[in-house]
């Protein structure tokens, strides 16, 4: 279905080009159907420079534009009238704003920030207690850190993230502090991999942050814990089944020198690949590294691997697989290598 649609879609294109041969028979100026050739040869291309009038940072303008129209944005901060509950509560005392001509004057900024002081003091010390324990020495690390602390869900965290309004070398740190947050948990949290995700599938610059964030953790990786290894690896996983990054990433990995962590990393990424997930989205994993000619070197270091991963699960030497999941194991991890050589031969 997939290839007959591109048919019908080629064929729809190249219609307007067959048909421009008897525009002169009943149009005398060519020059509004040249244009539309043009502009369809343009975009067919992908060469969005010819068409008139387009700019690149259009849509990036007008996402800070909206962004700044959102609740919470530095621009609607003046704007916006400066009641809370309590004035709803107290309307007899105060008088009621909502009546016309009445003698309530609003709260000023003293009583405002008096209201609250209390409550946002406690919170804000708390969370800037365990930034200081995660060692996040920055005031935009520890910012980001209370926003993913205090967020209900990952959407919630994905749009406070975006309301910080933060400038290109301050949107690193997003990823950085996602990551250090992910390591530092005592168990896997699921809530990471898909703000991660989220991250990663809204700004292509968030992947390139990321990948250069895996590949120091991949440098350190024997000081890290146990624990920390297998996070990095389930939030891998999780990335690499959504495509929201490629086993490209590895490309830097010496597969025949390999540290213990490393090992355990590797080990940890392809069990949970196969147990978590079905047989599709493991085949969809590795078919992506399967085709361009730049990744023959990985291609040959994911089949060393996996040779060296199936001769452990059939000796019983991955502790963390389970003897009656031993077969279906080396089943996926035989069939990893039968994709990956069928573009090597």
């Amino acid at each position: 279905s997939v290839w007959l649609s591109l048919l019908s879609f080629s064929v729809f294109l190249s219609l307007p080009f067959s048909l421009s041969s008897f525009v002169p028979l009943f149009l005398s100026p060519r020059s509004r159907v040249d244009f539309m050739l043009d502009m369809i040869m343009a975009v067919c291309h992908n060469n969005l420079r010819k068409v008139p009038g387009y700019d690149a940072d259009t849509l990036e303008h007008r996402k800070r534009v909206l962004r700044g129209l959102l609740p919470g944005s530095v621009a609607l901060t003046e704007a916006q009238l400066r009641i809370g509950l309590d004035d709803l509560l107290q309307a007899d005392l105060r008088g009621r704003w909502w009546v016309v001509g009445s003698a309530w004057t609003g709260r000023t900024n003293e009583e405002s920030a008096h209201t609250g002081e209390k409550d946002d003091a406690k919170l804000g010390t708390k969370m800037m207690t365990l930034a200081r324990q995660q060692r996040l020495n920055t005031d935009v690390r520890r910012n980001l850190f209370a926003v993913l602390m205090t967020s209900e869900d990952y959407l919630d965290a994905f749009e406070k993230l975006l309301h910080l309004n933060l400038k290109d070398k301050q949107e690193r740190e997003i990823v950085h502090v996602v990551l250090h947050c992910c390591l530092q948990e005592k168990a896997f949290n699921p809530f990471y991999a898909f703000l991660c995700q989220k991250l990663l599938e809204f700004r292509r610059s968030h992947q390139i942050t990321l990948q250069f964030a895996v590949w120091d953790k991949l440098k350190i990786m024997d000081e890290m814990r146990k624990q920390q290894v297998q996070n990095l690896a389930r939030l891998m996983s999780h990335l690499l089944v959504t495509r929201a990054m490629s086993l490209s990433i590895f490309k830097v990995v010496d597969f025949v020198d390999m540290n213990d962590s490393k090992l355990s990393f590797f080990q940890v990424l392809l069990y949970v690949l196969i147990s978590d997930h079905s047989e599709e989205e493991f085949r969809s994993v590795f078919s992506r590294i399967a085709g361009p000619e730049e990744l023959q070197h990985l291609r040959e270091g994911f089949c060393l691997f996996l040779k060296f991963m199936t001769r452990q699960v059939k000796h019983g030497e991955c502790t963390f697989v389970p003897d009656a999941e031993s077969s279906d194991v080396i089943q996926r991890l035989k069939q990893a290598s039968r994709i990956l050589q069928a573009r090597m031969s």
